[in-house]
């Protein structure tokens, strides 16, 4: 039943993202220079220092970027790759919350906190973009999980995971 409930999540999770392959292409400000960057990564081999067009780009620290690179990199350049990126974050945090609110004692509440997740709306929404949010949720949510584990040295994973997440989206740039 475990291995059931958790192919179900990881199906439902995916499935918006098969429907949205090939729906569109990047667009907004934050998609195109994300995506981008993350090409220029590929292109020039540099994964320190992000470039766009060719000119040092710290608008946001590398996490976002070496997973889209990743991605491209495995299926190729284009909008699929980012949205097969972002729907597995997602689908991995709603796996992290069938876990975290299931349990084995109650599998059918993990299922229901999962199959939650997956229905609302901006999960469903930014799991489809190539943004950062995804990335962001699953390092927090794994951070908590780690935290209610209550296993030795859980607290200092959870604090690498926090740290993992800001180090996703956190802007560096000041501004004016």
């Amino acid at each position: 039943p475990r291995r059931l409930a958790a192919l179900a999540v990881l199906a439902l999770a995916l499935l918006p993202a098969v429907a949205a392959l090939h729906s569109r292409s990047f667009f907004s400000p934050d998609e195109t220079n994300y995506t981008q960057v993350a090409r220029e990564m590929l292109e020039t081999g540099d994964l320190v220092v992000p470039h766009l067009d060719g000119r040092v780009w710290f608008n946001k620290p590398p996490l976002a970027y070496w997973l889209l690179a990743a991605a491209f990199a495995v299926v190729g350049w284009g909008f699929p790759a980012a949205v097969l990126l972002n729907s597995l974050l997602t689908a991995l945090t709603a796996l992290l919350l069938l876990g975290l609110a299931g349990g084995r004692e109650r599998p059918r509440a993990g299922v229901l906190a999962a199959v939650a997740y997956l229905t609302m709306a901006l999960p469903l929404t930014v799991a489809r973009t190539a943004l950062t949010d995804p990335a962001l949720v699953l390092c927090t949510t794994a951070a908590v999980a780690l935290f209610l584990s209550g296993r030795r040295k859980a607290d200092a994973a959870a604090g690498a995971m926090l740290g993992l997440g800001a180090f996703a989206v956190l802007t560096l740039r000041r501004r004016a």
